[in-house]
């Protein structure tokens, strides 16, 4: 731990003949440890951890206005896609290959990514492929007798008992992160098709709640979205604007887990795929706002001060 000037010095050579030594050592060890077992290397990516990970980096990217990590999330986003055969979303992805039958935190965890990154980025495509993931969600893991929804398929290996967990731990559990999809995107479309599935999956573990309330802090956040339905808020104008980039900035400002946003350019109608921005026009020409609950809005406004005042109330 000496300075080479130093360590030459001691040894009585140049500093050029201890820097070619060093790198002849180098290689010697090198080969050495090429001969050794190398570490088992864990390669494999899961739909279900990338889309934590596209929820993180589409909030941090919004919130921080990095350009970087948007862009970041979506190529994640394509790469998730990418794991999607047939209309169903698959697990693991390895060696090129895409494989195993999507379990439910695959499906709720990138739905979830996916509302994130179209707050960041407005791209209604995002949101669309979210709704079909929940529909899917609906369709082929909903527990129709009981709420809830199984860990797996109904079209999945058939297992001895099919599983439901309930349960938040190092990550949240699939059924609290699926409800609030639901509710979120019931927010977006009025379809009561995801808050019934919701309301039913809460139905399912109140008992739980009441019982070990620690164990499903995440069911808790659903619960209290659903008990304090989002501000609903919709934007009229475009988005490279600068009164639209300074309504976004203020939306985001302040944590706001009550709240989702949508937007929609001037001359495009995006209401088929998001009902929240319907009739939602801009006023004089300009970039417009409305505050919603419920598809009840306040009058529209171009004032970001009267904006913010409206998202405090």
């Amino acid at each position: 731990p000496k300075e080479p000037s130093e360590v030459a010095s001691m040894l009585k050579i140049s500093i050029s003949r201890l820097e070619e030594t060093i790198r002849e050592c180098r290689k010697k060890l090198l080969a050495e440890r090429n001969r050794r077992v190398e570490p088992a290397r864990d390669d494999k990516a899961l739909a279900s951890w990338n889309g934590l990970m596209l929820s993180s980096i589409s909030e941090a990217a919004r919130v921080l206005a990095r350009k970087d990590y948007l862009n970041a999330a979506e190529k994640n986003a394509e790469f998730i896609l990418s794991m999607v055969k047939d209309g169903r979303l698959l697990h693991v992805w390895k060696d090129e290959t895409a494989k195993i039958n999507g379990y439910l935190e695959d499906y709720a965890f990138f739905a979830e990514g996916l509302i994130e990154l179209y707050q960041g980025t407005f791209n209604p495509k995002w949101l669309a492929e979210a709704q079909r993931l929940a529909s899917v969600i609906i369709d082929h893991f909903e527990d129709k007798t009981n709420g809830g929804y199984y860990d797996t398929s109904d079209d999945h290996e058939q297992l001895i008992a099919r599983p439901k967990s309930f349960f938040d731990s190092a990550v949240p559990s699939g059924g609290s992160v699926a409800v609030q999809v639901m509710l979120k995107l019931f927010a977006y479309t009025g379809d009561t098709r995801f808050s019934k599935s919701a309301e039913n999956a809460l139905k399912s573990v109140s008992a739980q709640i009441e019982n070990y309330p620690t164990g499903l802090t995440n069911w808790l956040i659903a619960l209290d979205y659903l008990l304090n339905p989002p501000k609903e808020v919709a934007i009229s104008g475009n988005l490279e604007a600068e009164i639209t980039k300074k309504m976004l900035s203020v939306i985001w400002e302040i944590y706001r887990p009550d709240i989702i946003v949508a937007l929609q350019p001037a001359g495009k109608d995006y209401s088929k795929t998001i009902p929240l921005l319907k009739d939602r026009v801009q006023l004089r020409g300009e970039t417009t706002v409305y505050v919603c609950r419920n598809f009840t809005c306040e009058l529209p406004t171009s004032d970001t001060e009267k904006m913010r005042i409206t998202l405090q109330q």
